[in-house]
């Protein structure tokens, strides 16, 4: 019988590039949603960008435990209303857009596979903003 593997989520990335009040409810984030799968199961998880404060360019890696989940797929053309340039290296994504927006984004989903050897329990997948900037 197949075990419940749970798929934890880091809930929010602080940006730290930005000058505010720690624990401020309105801190830019970068936020994962969260899933349960079974073994050999594939997951979609949506990666949101909250109370942006006009960020236009950066690099987010997303970040797992390989040994229990494997990266399909990162879709940056599923849902997504961030509107600008993406690209993805491997488990790295660049993105960059013109406009200085301060709206809530949907910027890609994030396609895994929960291996079929998979220990069960939870399993926290993540992100590491490498770079944000505001250009404008």
């Amino acid at each position: 019988m197949k075990k419940l593997i749970s798929i934890l989520v880091v809930a929010a990335l602080i940006a730290v590039f930005l000058v505010a009040a720690v624990f401020a409810a309105d801190d830019p984030q970068i936020i994962i949603s969260s899933a349960e799968a079974l073994r050999g199961d594939e997951i979609r998880l949506s990666v949101s960008l909250k109370n942006n404060p006009g960020i236009t360019n950066g690099k987010v890696e997303v970040v797992f435990d390989e040994t229990n989940l494997e990266l399909v797929e990162i879709d940056l053309e599923s849902e997504s209303t961030w509107r600008g340039m993406m690209d993805t290296y491997g488990k790295l994504v660049n993105f960059v857009t013109t406009s200085d927006t301060t709206k809530d984004h949907l910027m890609f989903e994030v396609v895994l596979r929960v291996k079929d050897d998979a220990v069960g329990g939870d399993h926290k997948v993540g992100l590491h903003g490498q770079l944000m900037k505001n250009n404008a």
